[in-house]
């Protein structure tokens, strides 16, 4: 019996978790299981591990199968989607994939960005041929697990890798395991264009700015750095029952994020400092990337931007209960 991929590897609100480290640069596991009971207390159903925010690009596989297995001790009954990308190489990027073949039934899916950091940062971006090519050859090595694409074209206005393209969903058209796309792109006609050479995708948005317009257009939900520090904001917005509601929740969720985008290059170490304020770290999680580490400057700018936010909130409760236990542990 070939095996069906109708359900979803992820939906609703689902936070992008981040992996945090010792002072020393290793992996700090109590702080991520931590942060793991911090979401499930919270009401979060999904999650993806090694994600951009999970710092991906800097973690040895022996590493992130080492996350992957603390994510499905620590939350069991939490929906996980698993990154696969080696950001430059093609073929360990499917070798990987090959090896998490082993978590089938036990994780929802893979999400596999196009693997052409390189050629990006070097100023050549490859083709969209190059794209459909390795889309192919990785689909050929993983018939039996869920796959999503992982559009992540451009951060911070900054090309990152080549991107996922109508074209590209057009020449994957009779994959049957590639079930939908995470697009982080911010632009709202990419969930029509794809969704019009495949109807049954399931796009996930990536950013917390359009999550109410996304799912006007179809999204079943999204994957968002708010969710990280904020479960509670995305939660608001995916429990309201009037659109004046949503809309509000909106607002709130796009307020938040502008903190976490405030400090260019460096929203991952906010969202680490944001998470020791709120107790759920013993110290402030370095990134692995030090030259992202915020300054103690920095640190302080942030907190003054927080402390000025709940007057541009919605007025909820949880919101503003979260931002007060940041102040009270200082």
């Amino acid at each position: 019996m070939q095996p069906s991929f109708n359900g979803p590897a992820l939906a609703g609100p689902c936070a992008p978790v981040l992996t945090p480290f010792t002072r020393e640069g290793q992996l700090d596991m109590a702080a991520f299981r931590n942060h793991l009971a911090f979401l499930a207390r919270a009401g979060l159903k999904g999650i993806l591990v090694l994600g951009t925010n999970g710092e991906f690009g800097q973690l040895s596989t022996r590493e992130k199968l080492r996350l992957l297995e603390a994510a499905l001790d620590a939350v069991p009954g939490m929906r996980i989607l698993v990154g696969a990308t080696i950001p430059s190489d093609p073929g360990q990027t499917i070798e990987l994939a090959s090896q998490l073949r082993s978590y089938k039934g036990t994780i929802g899916g893979l999400l596999v960005a196009p693997p052409f950091y390189d050629w990006y940062e070097r100023g050549s971006p490859v083709t969209g041929n190059a794209v459909i090519r390795f889309y192919l050859e990785l689909f050929e090595a993983i018939t039996d697990m869920p796959v999503m694409l992982y559009n992540v074209a451009q951060h911070s206005g900054i090309a990152v890798t080549a991107p996922i393209t109508p074209a590209v969903i057009s020449a994957l058209e009779s994959v049957r395991n590639l079930i939908g796309i995470k697009d982080s792109s911010g632009r709202l006609e990419n969930i029509q264009a794809f969704k019009a050479v495949r109807q049954d995708l399931q796009i996930m948005v990536g950013t917390d700015r359009i999550i109410v317009p996304a799912l006007k257009l179809g999204a079943v939900g999204s994957i968002t750095a708010c969710a990280n520090p904020f479960p509670t904001a995305l939660l608001s917005l995916y429990n309201a029952s009037t659109d004046k509601g949503r809309q509000g929740a909106q607002a709130d969720l796009t307020a938040l994020r502008d903190i976490l985008e405030s400090i260019p290059g460096k929203m991952i170490a906010v969202q680490k400092l944001l998470l020791h304020h709120l107790g759920v770290t013993a110290m402030v999680s370095p990134v692995r990337q030090r030259e992202r580490e915020l300054s103690n400057s920095e640190q302080g700018e942030i907190l003054q931007r927080l402390a000025e936010i709940p007057g541009k909130l919605n007025r909820n409760p949880q919101i503003q209960s979260q931002i007060k236990e940041i102040f009270t542990r200082r």
